[in-house]
């Protein structure tokens, strides 16, 4: 990721990131309180990349809708 990031080969920059890094979190649960349950000025969108079928990645039912 840090690789596509710096040369520019996505939709999206480095600067448009959560805190402008790859955030490394496997568990759903963990991943709301530590950084959906903060307050945004604007909409966000959660873009996830996993290399496993086998995860299991679930948001409680207050962000299923989003």
């Amino acid at each position: 990721m840090d690789i596509l990031l710096d040369n520019d080969l996505l939709i999206f920059t480095r600067e448009e990131m959560l805190e402008e890094e790859v955030i490394r979190c496997r568990e759903g649960k963990r991943f709301e309180e530590r950084y959906l349950r903060k307050g945004f000025v604007d909409k966000i969108s959660v873009i996830r990349i996993l290399d496993s079928r086998r995860e299991n990645f679930k948001f409680s039912k207050a962000y299923e809708h989003k």
